[in-house]
């Protein structure tokens, strides 16, 4: 009944906001502190890199590497 509830108010479900809100978060610290990927993905609540890599890549299309790439081209 959340879950129904949850998704009809936010337009995904829980587990979908919870990757976006940590995603959102490793994008902030991927694109603005120089922090490896190993200790962006423990402070966002991923079990290790790779598991963050995929995450991001799936939602943002592009790895975290190519962001910080990408960002520093722009500069």
């Amino acid at each position: 009944n959340f879950a129904r509830l949850f998704k009809k108010q936010c337009g995904r479900s829980c587990k979908e906001y919870i990757e976006y809100i940590r995603i959102s978060k490793a994008e902030e610290m991927v694109l603005y502190s120089d922090f490896d990927l190993t200790y962006i993905a423990q402070e966002c609540g991923f079990s290790d890199s790779s598991h963050l890599i995929r995450t991001y890549r799936k939602l943002k299309g592009e790895t975290p590497k190519q962001a910080r790439l990408s960002l520093e081209l722009r500069r």
